[in-house]
């Protein structure tokens, strides 16, 4: 096998994708996977450090099955403990420490386990933001609640949790915070897209599948980002030689159809009031099936909600009293946060996507159809004859 330089993957790849790789797999349907491997930044093995663990694909009845190579476990947390708490961070669930050795292939018995749980203690005021703000979005927004009427909304979930969907870029401390994470969903076909609206707005289930994911550098600020539109491309390379993946962000199949969705969370302090700005917007695009790129993604839905929370003159934070851990500013974002979840699931239709869904032959393809020539060829023997009449 082609041996792969560091330099020749930061290019084909973002560098979020590498603190936990997950070699030879991608997140390319909605479905709640059985088992997922886990990778640290500096494994190069094909020996995961840790596993997802959902025999039963439901939310929520998951575990983070972490063995401690046959370390004991209180050693074992010494030494990776900033680690473990970095998992806590991407994952809702906490790490279950079992004493064994790491395996190649996902474990059969994870039922006893020490469970993980962070202290909290000696962590700077960025990793306290990040893990109250990543529970309330989780909360208010991510829950099955609302991803189900997302997805009855066809828009893409709101994922809060996952690393790969995250601006790990933005900036989080006590001054201010830029939290902010994205999904796509594309479907081969304009047919398949209508498809599925139609099915989801009577409130129905199809066997078919769609494509859910994250897009690669779409926050990157050490490389050039990826359009929003590369999986629209008929440009497929292959894929990479050290973590199968996609070259280049590029799709094998040809998508004509994609929703992204964009959730976009801004907090300043400022003169004794701390702001808080929560943006949801979508974006819809759609190409005919010869065409070989989308020219771009419009924008749907654009909701803007401001909250301001009111401070004690001379009010002040640092690592062990931060923001999040004030009241009226963390009640305030609950309150952004809860009118927006009440937007979706009450305001936004699913019959509103029928609009964009609704296609004509034109819509799919220019080329002439064999149906389309023998309707064309029987309204101009209709017109004939209709002019002969008037002439009689």
């Amino acid at each position: 096998m082609k041996e792969i330089s560091k330099k020749e993957l930061m290019e084909q790849m973002e560098m979020g994708e590498l603190a936990y790789k997950q070699k030879g797999t991608q997140d390319t349907t909605n479905k709640i996977p059985k088992f997922r491997p886990i990778f640290r930044e500096d494994n190069e093995t094909d020996v995961p450090d840790a596993w997802e663990l959902n025999p039963t694909q439901q939310p929520g009845a998951g575990q983070l099955f972490v063995p401690t190579d046959c370390e004991e476990v209180e050693a074992f947390i010494e030494k990776n403990k900033e680690w473990l708490d970095e998992l806590g961070l991407m994952s809702s669930l906490q790490p279950m420490l079992h004493s064994c050795k790491r395996t190649k292939y996902q474990p059969r018995n994870a039922k006893a386990g020490t469970t993980y749980v962070p202290s909290g203690e000696g962590k700077p005021a960025e990793t306290k933001i990040k893990i109250q703000l990543n529970r309330l979005v989780d909360e208010y927004l991510g829950n099955p609640e609302v991803s189900t009427r997302l997805e009855r909304l066809s828009i893409p979930e709101i994922k809060s949790r996952d690393r790969k969907h995250l601006n790990k870029y933005g900036r989080v401390d006590n001054d201010y915070i830029n939290y902010q994470t994205h999904t796509f969903n594309s479907y081969l076909t304009g047919t398949q897209f209508l498809k599925f609206v139609t099915a989801r707005v009577s409130n129905k289930k199809l066997p078919d599948e769609y494509k859910s994911y994250h897009l690669a550098r779409q926050f990157n600020q050490n490389y050039r980002n990826w359009d929003e539109t590369t999986k629209n491309q008929q440009s497929y390379v292959g894929k990479t030689d050290a973590y199968k993946l996609d070259k280049f962000g590029f799709d094998e199949d040809n998508l004509d159809v994609t929703v992204r969705m964009d959730l976009a969370i801004n907090g300043k302090l400022s003169n004794n009031q701390y702001v808080w700005t929560v943006k949801f917007k979508t974006k819809f695009g759609r190409k005919l099936k010869e065409e070989r790129w989308l020219s771009g993604l419009e924008l749907d839905k654009d909701e803007t909600i401001t909250k301001t929370a009111d401070l004690e003159p001379g009010t002040t934070f640092d690592d062990k009293n931060t923001v999040m851990d004030s009241l009226p500013i963390k009640t305030a974002l609950i309150e952004a946060l809860d009118e927006l979840r009440s937007k979706i699931m009450n305001e936004y239709k699913p019959v509103e996507m029928l609009k964009k869904a609704n296609i004509k032959q034109y819509d799919i393809t220019n080329r002439p159809q064999v149906n389309e020539g023998i309707e064309i060829a029987k309204q101009v023997i209709e017109k004939i004859n209709s002019l002969k009449k008037l002439k009689k």
